[in-house]
């Protein structure tokens, strides 16, 4: 099932949005404050919402893995060694 075009066009943009709005989503599940109905359609939502959080997710590994492979050429950094510590 999709959500509907209208839960579509309120879908959180971001990660964190997302995150906080799957929170409240269960909160409000857990607690009783909404009807079976409308517990199935949050639910719903619920689980359109973890596949955009896990598309997010996604995208950033993948740009994540270009970066590591686009810096091949980089320098290697070296670790820092404290100067009080080099003459033990």
């Amino acid at each position: 099932m999709r959500l509907s075009d209208e839960k579509m066009k309120n879908k959180p943009k971001t990660f964190k949005q997302t995150l906080e709005r799957i929170e409240q989503i269960v909160h409000e599940i857990e607690q009783g404050k909404v009807e079976l109905e409308e517990s199935v359609q949050r639910y719903e939502e619920g689980t359109e919402l973890i596949a955009h959080a896990r598309a997010i997710l996604a995208s950033a590994e993948q740009k994540i893995q270009k970066l590591q492979a686009g810096s091949n050429d980089a320098p290697e950094l070296e670790p820092l060694v404290d100067e009080d510590q080099e003459d033990t």
